[in-house]
């Protein structure tokens, strides 16, 4: 797993957002995964490919919620 940092948003992390959120709501949601420093983004590749996509947002030290979560369908 590793964190997704780039500002452009990748067109494969875009379509795996458009999984788990509005399709209209990927580019402000990604924004929000580069810009506030309580959200992260992680994807996991398998073969060089970009499998699947998970944004977390941090409540506190101890507290997280998983915000959006999305899996290639293949």
């Amino acid at each position: 797993m590793k964190e997704v940092t780039s500002t452009a948003v990748h067109p494969t992390i875009k379509k795996l957002l458009s999984y788990a959120t509005l399709e209209e709501k990927v580019n402000e949601e990604y924004k929000k995964y580069t810009c506030l420093p309580s959200r992260r983004l992680y994807s996991i590749e398998v073969n060089g490919e970009t499998i699947s996509c998970m944004g977390v947002e941090f409540l506190n030290s101890k507290e997280a919620a998983i915000k959006h979560i999305a899996v290639l369908p293949k």
